[in-house]
């Protein structure tokens, strides 16, 4: 990876502001590659002066083909935890909300539970983590948060979900990751339940489906009819989580309150 310029800016002052919440360093990153106007004007038939006149720009950075966003990131954020000196005693985690069908299935944004959605990233360093170490088991973004409350040491609330994941297990076949979705896209709302290899979607209003992942990782054969006793095994541990169909239905009734309060500001023009 290319090092990161600018260097270390410093650490900021900030004796005011929310509780908890201080900006002690900031880290940059520019890629290597200069682009002056010289080059740009070759394109696009125009000249330094003009372009200097418009937009006041000389110069600008071009990523090269090895430098990614997910670099350029993390380069930026090792630069402002060196300039904080916190580099030593900070989590970093690399995650995302979400996924991206990209039109497999026909599907576009994320909308389903399929793995393309449902399944995003989630790569954690510093106290508490070991080096280069890939974990099997199923996790959610509930114990991203739970990892949070175990890394400055305080209490969470003892209804709330998750497990820290400086404390989850290499590999545990028999670990429930669950998520659902109620949003845009689908005419209801659907469930998913992954432990070990399979992958249970249970959808209120579609034919449900089960995966095993390992075998067919594109999703492709829905296996729900074949692994009877499977696919039990897995509502039961859906049903553990919530009722579905009262989840469903509680979505339903909120969405019709939007609807009607919608209505409503139409009406008063």
């Amino acid at each position: 990876m290319t090092s990161p310029a600018p260097k270390s800016t410093g650490t900021i002052a900030a004796p005011t502001g929310a509780r908890y919440a201080r900006i002690m360093g900031v880290g940059g990153y520019r890629p290597e590659r200069v682009v002056p106007n010289s080059e740009i004007i070759e394109a696009i038939d125009s000249s330094d002066e003009w372009i200097q006149e418009r937009s006041g720009i000389k110069e600008r950075r071009f990523a090269a083909k090895d430098e990614s966003v997910v670099d350029m990131a993390e380069a930026a954020t090792r630069d402002a935890l060196e300039a904080s000196g916190l580099a030593d005693d900070t989590v970093i985690a690399y995650t995302a909300d979400h996924g991206e069908m990209l039109g497999k299935f026909g599907v576009w944004w994320k909308s389903m539970l399929y793995e393309d959605a449902a399944r995003i990233p989630m790569i954690a360093a510093g106290p508490g983590f070991g080096s280069g170490i890939r974990v099997e088991t199923p996790v959610s973004l509930l114990d991203l948060q739970a990892s949070i409350f175990h890394a400055v040491e305080k209490t969470r609330p003892a209804a709330w979900w998750g497990e820290p994941l400086q404390r989850i297990p290499v590999s545990d076949s028999r670990r429930v990751a669950f998520s659902e979705y109620h949003a845009h896209g689908v005419p209801s709302g659907a469930f998913m339940i992954r432990r070990g290899d399979w992958k249970l979607i249970y959808d209120t209003t579609a034919p449900h489906q089960l995966f095993n992942l390992r075998e067919d990782p594109e999703e492709l054969r829905n296996v729900w009819s074949t692994e009877p006793e499977i696919a039990r095994d897995l509502e039961r541990e859906l049903r553990k989580i919530c009722d579905p169909e009262a989840v469903n239905a509680a979505a339903h009734a909120f969405e019709r309150r939007q609807l009607e309060r919608i209505a409503e500001i139409k009406e008063r023009g």
